[in-house]
C-alpha cells in the first residue's frame, strides 16, 4: 500500500519534472532547478527504502526476529446483510466487504460494529477460530479478541422492518449449536408476540410470548421424539400491523 502511494504521489510530479527538461519552459532566475534524470535516480533509490523498511518489518515482526511476534496470518471481515452495517477493525474503519488483510499475532484485537441506517441493528458476531475476551458476549456490539491465527468475522444485523424469519430445523442434543428453535431477526422489535408448536397428535408442546425463547425439545420433562412439528406465530410488527406466520420444523437429534 506504501509503495502505491509512492508511484501515485511520484506519477504527480512527472509531468512537471519534464517541464524542466523542456528548453521551452525554462525556469525563471532562483526557481527550482534540477534534471529528470537525477530525478529519476533520487525517486528509484528512495522507493528502494521503502520496499527495505517494509521488508524489515516483514522480518523483524515474527517468532525469529526480536519482537518474538507469529504471523502473519490472513484475515477477512463480512458484514451480513450487505450493506447493513460497518465495521472498525482496532482504529480503521474498513472500506468494502467482504475485506480482507494480514495481522502479526496480538494480545488485542477489536471489533466495533456500526450500523448504516436507523432500520438495522447489530445482533450478533461470527468467529471462525477465535473466541472473545472475557468471555464477551458475541451480541455485544463491539469485542476483542487474542489474534493468533488466521480467521474469518461475520458482523450480522437485523433489519427491524422485515418480517420475522424461523429456521426450518433444529438439534437439540447440547453441542451449542441449533439446540433451540426459536424466531430471528424483527422477531425482537414485534409486540403482542405468541409462538406455539404442536406435535403430529395436536398436542401443544410449547408456547411463549418472549422472543428471546425458544423450544428446547423437551415435552413434559421429556425429550421429544425425532419428527416434524407444526408451529404457528402471531405478533405485530414496528408499523403495528398484525401478522402470522406458520410452518413446520424438523427436530433432529
Amino acid at each position: 500500500n506504501i509503495l502505491a502511494h509512492f508511484d501515485y504521489v511520484k506519477s504527480l510530479y512527472l509531468k512537471e519534472m519534464k517541464y524542466h527538461e523542456d528548453p521551452a519552459s525554462t525556469p525563471q532566475p532562483g526557481a527550482f532547478n534540477t534534471t529528470i534524470d537525477l530525478w529519476d535516480t533520487l525517486t528509484a533509490e528512495l522507493r528502494r527504502n521503502i520496499y527495505k523498511r517494509c521488508d524489515l518489518f516483514n522480518t523483524h515482526f515474527n517468532m525469529v526476529g526480536c519482537y518474538g511476534m507469529t504471523g502473519p496470518y490472513p484475515i477477512t471481515v463480512d458484514v451480513e446483510p450487505a450493506g447493513s452495517g460497518n465495521v472498525v477493525l482496532n482504529t480503521l474503519p474498513l472500506a468494502n466487504y467482504k475485506w480482507s488483510g494480514y495481522y502479526y499475532s496480538t494480545a488485542l484485537m477489536s471489533f466495533k460494529a456500526i450500523p448504516t441506517t436507523t432500520n438495522h441493528v447489530f445482533h450478533h458476531w461470527e468467529f471462525k477460530n477465535h473466541t472473545t475476551l472475557n468471555s464477551r458476549p458475541l451480541s455485544m456490539d463491539s469485542v476483542s479478541i487474542a489474534y493468533n491465527q488466521p480467521d474469518e468475522v461475520i458482523a450480522v444485523f437485523t433489519d427491524k422492518t422485515t418480517d420475522v424469519i424461523m429456521p426450518t430445523g433444529f438439534s437439540p442434543n447440547g453441542d451449542g449449536n441449533n439446540d433451540f428453535f426459536s424466531p430471528v431477526g424483527s422477531a425482537f422489535f414485534t409486540t403482542d408476540f405468541d409462538f406455539r408448536i404442536w406435535n403430529r397428535w395436536g398436542q401443544e408442546v410449547f408456547r411463549s410470548t418472549d422472543p428471546s425463547v425458544g423450544w428446547d425439545g423437551y415435552y413434559s420433562g421429556q425429550q421429544a421424539i425425532t419428527g416434524v412439528y407444526a408451529y404457528l406465530i402471531t405478533y405485530k410488527n414496528i408499523y403495528n400491523e398484525p401478522k402470522i406466520l406458520k410452518g413446520n420444523v424438523t427436530l433432529v437429534r
